[in-house]
């Protein structure tokens, strides 16, 4: 009988440090899904005039609904639910390499997207979300207990997809470098370094450890590097325009985000 309760107990006490313990990376989680999402907002309202600001106010959204994802992910119960919030979870990640490609292509260029182009684009982004919600071939299975993935025979598809286009959109962002001075280089160093930082660091915690090493201790931790990339952003918008009200509708000489 005392043997009967001293499991119970512990079982109790197991669970409630690990319930403790998924809150403490899903909270945070939700805290820079909202800094995100304000920022989204920020460069939206910025617009005019700026295709880039509409395709960047995109990555940040998609940024703050990957984090949202990564903390329902930690923060749910259920295997069900689980099993959405990662499909959530990769479906951001392939649309932010999407518009951060696209908006690549336009960031102080002459270049207009036309609504074929970016359809083509946007193809492989389909593919993937349809092989994420609607079959197991990407991700295979989840472990409940330490919030562990299996994944599966086309996984591949999504991790070449995002790898392909970050490395693109990279390319084409020190391309157009090259070719700047002044005021506008300086802006695309704070985009390039921020950007940069940010995508590596995050797809070493959120891909290649977990792919490659199976450790997903780490995952939470893509997120909260994106706070870097936000501050920077901020930062260059203050250094390099006049000072601005965050939801006021203000025409700017400089171009920046």
């Amino acid at each position: 009988m005392h043997r009967e309760w001293g499991l119970f107990l512990i079982g109790c006490f197991g669970g409630f440090w690990y319930t403790k313990g998924m809150y403490a990376k899903a909270i945070p989680l939700f805290i820079i899904t909202l800094v995100n999402l304000v920022f989204a907002v920020i460069i939206f309202r910025r617009r005019r005039g700026r295709s880039y600001n509409v395709y960047y106010s995109l990555v940040a959204l998609f940024i703050a609904t990957w984090s949202l994802g990564l903390g329902m992910f930690y923060f749910e119960p259920q295997a069900e639910h689980i099993w959405f919030w990662l499909n959530v979870i990769d479906f951001s990640g392939s649309l932010i390499a999407t518009f951060f490609l696209l908006f690549s292509f336009v960031f102080h260029t002459e270049i207009r997207l036309g609504r074929k182009r970016t359809m083509v684009m946007l193809l492989p982004t389909l593919i993937v979300g349809y092989l994420l919600f609607f079959t197991h071939t990407i991700n295979q299975g989840i472990m409940i207990s330490n919030r562990g993935i299996f994944y599966g025979p086309y996984s591949f598809i999504f991790f070449s997809h995002f790898t392909v286009y970050l490395v693109a959109a990279f390319y084409n962002l020190f391309h157009v470098r090259r070719g700047m001075f002044g005021v506008a280089r300086l802006q695309m160093n704070y985009v390039i370094f921020g950007t940069v930082f940010t995508a590596v660091f995050s797809s070493l915690a959120s891909m290649v450890l977990p792919v490659v090493f199976h450790n997903f201790a780490f995952m939470h931790i893509g997120p909260y590097l994106t706070l870097i990339m936000v501050g920077l952003f901020m930062y260059a918008m203050w250094r390099y325009e006049h000072p601005w009200d965050f939801f006021a509708q203000i025409n700017k000489t400089s171009g920046f985000v």
